[in-house]
């Protein structure tokens, strides 16, 4: 059995004694006391105490290690992590709610009051604004709200039913996909964005405009993927003097944001994205703008970004269960996983086949449960794909991954 080595604190951080160490030093203690001849098995009722100190020893160091690591907030979990990164003035996000635009269509001037609609796919209720007035063209776009906290994808013309019919609305859908709204912030997901954020006042402005967007309640995504365009220049910024490779006009920042509130989004941008560049938010996506007034000087600025074009993933694979796996149960958990890996990921990301298929294989087991047939996996941007060429989205678009167009077939 190891040696009792006592707690102590070195360049690794914290050591603490194994169990079986403890409970070494108690039978070595035991027999110190009542000599070598003492029986040291469980027919010992001494030994069996000596079990009983150990293990609450062992707890209470084990304790002192969670103690100990959450000092830090690379360690810290839970309240201590919430308690830590408060000293950068955050706090863990909420899960919010996901929010769609639909297009209600019906006789002009009809009033709908606290109106539902549904969605086909998986039979969400969102709820419409409080009060809704058809326009005198027969249509009105309004966000609707999911009534179910956290992220839901709704597929664009998936939110086609009328929770409470009124008399003079005909139909309902959406354009476009939700915007998923976000779980509670996981302890790794704050880490990360604590360590973003202490960018704020220490890196470029680039880097804090980014982090302060990514602290914006509600904002789940935005373009700052790493990739450099032929001239050098990221999709965010362009700082040389004439339009770069992204398409992005001269001396321009072109923030691409997913979810938050847009006077939110704006304020962020406008608080730290330094002195003179021009925002642009009009090279692709959706423009947004909007007037932030300077609360010393009372001059307005208008403050450009864009919202993303959404754009869906859809993957079919072939799959053999093996192992006493089972198809019903294992399908759906390879739909989720491969559609939690490209929801995951950023503006102008390149999807491959090759983290595809990683993704698809991520929730097998040892020993495997199932093999994922590569010669029949298959991905695209249209439903029913036929090839498995990586995509390369531009920085606007932003994939959409839903289990419903994670297509898989058991073979």
């Amino acid at each position: 059995m190891p040696a009792y080595v006592a707690p102590s604190i070195g360049p690794a951080g914290l050591t603490i004694p194994l169990f079986s160490a403890v409970y070494n030093l108690y039978l070595s203690s035991l027999q110190n006391i009542a000599g070598q001849g003492v029986v040291l098995d469980d027919s010992n009722s001494d030994v069996q105490l000596m079990g009983v100190f150990a293990t609450a020893v062992s707890d209470c160091l084990s304790l002192l290690q969670m103690v100990f690591g959450n000092q830090s907030p690379l360690f810290a979990v839970g309240a201590a992590l919430d308690a830590i990164v408060l000293l950068n003035g955050l706090a863990r996000k909420v899960a919010t709610y996901s929010t769609a635009q639909v297009t209600l269509t019906g006789t002009a001037g009809t009033e709908i009051t606290n109106g539902e609609v549904t969605d086909s796919v998986f039979g969400y209720t969102w709820n419409l604004p409080a009060n809704v007035t058809i326009g005198s063209g027969g249509t009105v776009s309004v966000t609707a709200i999911c009534v179910t906290i956290g992220a839901v994808n709704a597929p664009p013309s998936s939110i086609t039913g009328i929770g409470n019919p009124t008399s003079g609305w005909n139909s309902v859908t959406n354009p476009s996909a939700s915007i998923p709204g976000q779980p509670v912030e996981s302890d790794s997901q704050l880490r990360t964005r604590q360590a973003i954020s202490v960018e704020l006042p220490s890196a470029t402005l680039g880097s804090g405009t980014i982090a302060a967007l990514l602290a914006v309640s509600g904002v789940t995504r935005i373009n700052n993927n790493p990739t450099l365009g032929s001239d050098g220049t990221n999709s965010f910024e362009n700082f040389t003097g004439s339009t770069d490779s992204w398409g992005n006009p001269a001396h321009s920042i072109s923030p691409v944001v997913e979810g938050g509130s847009a006077l939110a989004i704006a304020t962020a941008i406008y608080n730290n994205r330094g002195l003179g560049p021009l925002t642009n938010g009009s090279t692709g996506g959706t423009l947004v703008t909007v007037d932030i007034t300077d609360p010393d000087s009372g001059l307005v600025t208008a403050i450009n970004f864009a919202t993303p074009v959404e754009t869906n993933i859809y993957v079919s694979m072939e799959a053999h269960a093996q192992n006493g796996g089972s198809s019903a149960t294992l399908g759906p958990e390879i739909q989720e996983a491969v559609a939690a890996y490209i929801q995951g990921l950023q503006g102008g990301a390149t999807i491959s086949f090759g983290e595809l298929v990683a993704a698809a294989n991520s929730v097998n087991t040892v020993p495997l449960t199932y093999s994922i047939r590569a010669a029949s996996f298959f991905f695209g941007t249209s439903s029913s794909p036929s090839t498995n060429t990586d995509i390369t989205l531009n920085f606007y678009q932003f994939p959409v991954g839903t289990a419903v167009n994670v297509v898989v077939t058991w073979v």
